[in-house]
């Protein structure tokens, strides 16, 4: 009785886990168009701090910037999550290789 059972509850689950099963691509394709901007972002804001505006800041005080350089912090949060530091693996990275690991279709 138990095999039977257990037969259909495996059954009963499939759909569900089909259904599961089926948003890994979808958030593959959204999580590759988030890598990307954030590796556009990333590069935009490298390419703002090198100008060195904190310093030049610094040297001229009287003058105040047309900009708030603090907005720029929320584009470093997700930024090591997503694209990496340079050194260490993204945990997108880490994502994509669990599924493949499980041999997970993420196309």
């Amino acid at each position: 009785m138990g095999s039977l059972e257990l037969r259909e509850g495996h059954a009963a689950a499939k759909p569900a886990f089909d259904r599961a099963v089926a948003h890994v691509p979808k958030l593959a394709a959204l999580l590759a168009a988030l890598e990307a901007e954030q590796a556009a972002a990333t590069r935009d804001l490298r390419a703002f701090e090198a100008i060195d505006p904190a310093g030049l800041a610094a040297q001229y005080p009287e003058e105040k910037a047309p900009y708030v350089e603090m907005q720029l912090g929320v584009l470093r949060t997700w930024q090591t999550t997503l694209v990496g530091d340079g050194f260490n693996r993204s945990k997108l990275d880490y994502w994509r290789e669990e599924c493949a690991d499980l041999e997970l279709r993420v196309d």
